[in-house]
Order: C-alpha cells, then structure tokens, then sequence
C-alpha cells in the first residue's frame, strides 16, 4: 500500500475515535481484553511446559496441540450460538458479564501447578474462550450503535487493525512479562485485563 493511502487510512481511523466517544470506548475495551486473551497464550504454554517436563519434547509438543485445539474449538462450537443470543441480549450487559466471568477463570490458573491438574488449566482455557466468543459477538453487534453511520466501515476497519497488532504485541508482552513477573503474574495481569475492560463498558 502506499504510504500516502496508509497513512489517511490511518487518520481516517484515528478520526472515528476521536467523533464517537461511545466507540472510543468500545475499542478500548476490545484492545485491553485483546490484550489480556495473548498474554494468557504465553502463559499458559509456559506452563504446560513446566509441567510437562522440558526434558520430554514429544510430551511437550501433544500438550501445546491440545492447548490449540482446546483454544479454537470454542469457536466452532459456539460462534452460531453466540450470535443470536447477542441479538436478543443486552450486548453491554453481555459483555460486561463475560468480562467478569472470564476474570474468575484466568484467576482459576493460579490453583494448576501439578501435572495431575493439567485437564483442570484446559477446562478453564474451554470457559475462557467459549466466554470470549460471546463478547466477541456482542461487541460486533454493538459497533452500528456507537458510531455514525458515515463512520461505520472505518469503525470496523479500525477493530480488525486492532487485533493484528494486538496478535503481534500482545504475544510479546506476555513473553517478557513472564519473564520480568513470572507466570502466575502474567494470569493476575489478565485477570486485571478483564476488569479494566468491564469498567469501560460499564461507562
């Protein structure tokens, strides 16, 4: 792309926050609870790896598929479902809840620190995300109502934007927060993630 179409693409985006404040909120609620499901990702697979033993790759490598696996099937489960109940729900009130819920849950990883447990970390990983698929909907749903209609192709350009950068940082973040505060630090900063994000719905 060139860079005089990027960069007005960008203005353009940077604009719809700026002219809907509802949405400004929305999107910031979205980025902080992004945020929060990456640094959960490189959590999680730190901790799978301790617990499976580092001297055991084969034993590794099937624990971080059946993180994937677990992680995506939410999706092909619940994406339908989390639609229609999107459009009969309040979406704010929607969101809010999973934001609360999802919250408990990441605090939940904090008890799996035994490999006996692991079935335990990949039920909570399942309630995580099949949570996240209903806020995902309610918040899709709930971008028409945030902004102008002139501004509603940009409102979701800017929302996909968002979780490609987020999909690059975020990991990162999660990376060197495990390093810096450990692992059960980086499930309490997702946990936070979660509230800081329900706060912004709430207003």
């Amino acid at each position: 792309m060139h860079p005089t179409r990027r960069g007005r693409m960008l203005r353009g985006m940077l604009g719809v926050l700026r002219r809907n404040p509802r949405y400004r909120l929305l999107w910031a609620a979205q980025a902080i609870s992004m945020t929060g499901d990456w640094l959960n990702r490189v959590a999680i697979l730190a901790l799978l790896s301790s617990l499976g033993g580092v001297e055991e790759a084969g034993r590794v490598g099937l624990l971080f598929g059946v993180e994937l696996f677990v992680r995506m099937m939410p999706t092909v489960f619940l994406g339908g479902l989390a639609g229609a109940v999107a459009d009969r729900l309040s979406r704010r009130a929607l969101m809010i809840g999973s934001d609360l819920i999802r919250a408990g849950v990441v605090l939940g990883y904090l008890l799996v620190d035994e490999p006996s447990e692991i079935p335990l970390l990949y039920l909570l990983l399942i309630l995580q995300m099949g949570l996240g698929i209903f806020f995902q909907a309610a918040r899709s749903a709930a971008i028409p109502a945030t902004v102008d209609p002139a501004d509603l192709g940009r409102a979701y350009e800017l929302a996909a934007v968002t979780w490609s950068v987020i999909l690059c940082v975020g990991a990162l973040l999660g990376g060197l927060l495990a390093e810096v505060i450990g692992i059960n630090g980086v499930f309490l900063c997702d946990a936070a993630t979660y509230l800081v994000s329900a706060s912004l719905l709430a207003r």
